[in-house]
């Protein structure tokens, strides 16, 4: 009661138009004063209505509309609007606990542009997304894939979903998951491995510092054991057991989202010289727009690294040439769903496993463009470039 849900549309000068969803709410009193204190990103105005002052807020920061978001799944109520309604899918789980529990803590654990997650005690976690579409979110679907088609479980459990029928639109907005207890993302994780490793290194007298010949490549690694002595030693088992975990749950991942045959949005399909001009088109776009910014790329960076960007600049023939190679014959592989925004941020390590979070893809892409197969190359390639970050910013 007094809460509404708006469907905002926003108009950008460069970009195409997006939808975001908004619960809106009157605050008063006590709880006014509250959203002030904790989460004054929350309100929007000071408002009166016939005389009381109060705050216009996003409803998600109230307690009540948490708690009408877990109950109403316990039940699997929905809500009928004038012109369509809120389903909320029951769940078996949720309706056991709050059986069992009377005081549900709530409480918003992170915000971001996509999305809102909000836990509840140490069970659930709610999703609510603020980036909407008039298609199906590709988080929520492919979710639902793994839940009811795989024997994958490195992911938090999926207990239901909230959408918003609109017209002859189904709006997802939000879905509940399992919280999964954890020591931190992967980024978290790995920047704390590479500490210990630095300080190893910097612990060492100059001549005990490991000298390396590298002998492994991306395509054939060299796997922690077959490494030399002094190299383990200032790596640690640690890290090395983490990334060797990670890579398995990654092709575990893989495997499972290519076994959707029959299925027409999962079915695994074959490169195809269309596929791959395509791709190229894609990558040229992004090669002639950071080709036509050269000039301002120049005067923001240092002196002496420009001469190596210039030399970069002047070569634009040449990668050209090379990527045409991309649709110089066909390749004889095939493309399916993948993650497609995966890096150690959507990593949960917890101790004994790993639990892989938002399968919705690149937030900078449509809801269309995001649920595109594609190779699952680009997920290996995104967590490595991924370790890559997480080297330099540790230094």
């Amino acid at each position: 009661s007094g809460t509404y849900l708006l469907l905002l549309e926003v108009m950008y000068e460069s970009e195409l138009p997006s939808l975001y969803q908004l619960f809106v709410t009157i605050a008063k009193d006590e709880t006014a004063k509250k959203l002030l204190e904790a989460f004054p990103q929350s309100v929007l105005c000071r408002i009166a209505v016939d005389g009381e002052e109060g705050l216009l807020c996003d409803a998600l920061y109230t307690p009540g509309m948490q708690q009408f978001f877990i109950s109403r799944m316990a039940k699997g109520q929905d809500v009928p609007f004038k012109n369509g309604e809120l389903k909320i899918s029951e769940s078996s789980p949720i309706k056991k606990f709050l059986a069992e529990h009377s005081d549900i803590k709530s409480r918003i654990v992170s915000e971001k542009r996509s999305h809102t997650s909000i836990t509840y005690d140490a069970g659930f976690f709610l999703k609510i997304y603020r980036q909407v579409d008039y298609t199906i979110n590709p988080d929520v679907e492919l979710t639902r894939f793994l839940d009811r088609q795989s024997k994958f479980k490195s992911y938090p459990e999926y207990f239901g979903g909230i959408d918003w029928i609109l017209d002859r639109h189904t709006i997802n907005l939000g879905m509940m998951q399992k919280l999964v207890e954890n020591h931190g993302d992967g980024r978290t994780y790995m920047q704390d491995r590479l500490s210990d490793f630095n300080e190893k290194l910097l612990a060492l007298e100059k001549d005990r510092i490991p000298v390396v010949e590298w002998q492994d490549t991306l395509v054939k690694p060299i796997a922690y054991e077959e490494a030399p002595d002094n190299v383990k030693e200032v790596i640690g088992v640690t890290a090395g057991e983490a990334a060797r975990l990670l890579g398995m749950r990654t092709g575990e991942m893989h495997l499972a989202l290519e076994a959707g045959r029959g299925m027409k949005d999962f079915e695994p399909e074959n490169f195809s010289l269309h596929y791959q001009r395509s791709l190229f088109a894609g990558m040229l776009s992004l090669v002639r727009a950071a080709y036509s910014n050269q000039g301002k790329v120049l005067k923001k960076l240092p002196e002496d690294v420009r001469p190596a960007v210039e030399e970069i600049f002047s070569r634009k023939d040449a990668v050209l040439s090379r990527m045409k190679k991309m649709y110089a014959k066909k390749y004889d592989v095939t493309r399916f769903r993948i993650h497609g925004n995966y890096y150690l941020e959507q990593v949960l390590f917890t101790g004994k496993d790993v639990s892989i979070l938002h399968f919705g893809g690149d937030p900078g892409r449509s809801f269309s463009e995001r649920r595109i197969k594609r190779s699952p190359l680009r997920d290996v390639a995104g967590i490595i470039r991924s370790f890559h970050y997480a080297a330099h910013e540790n230094l």
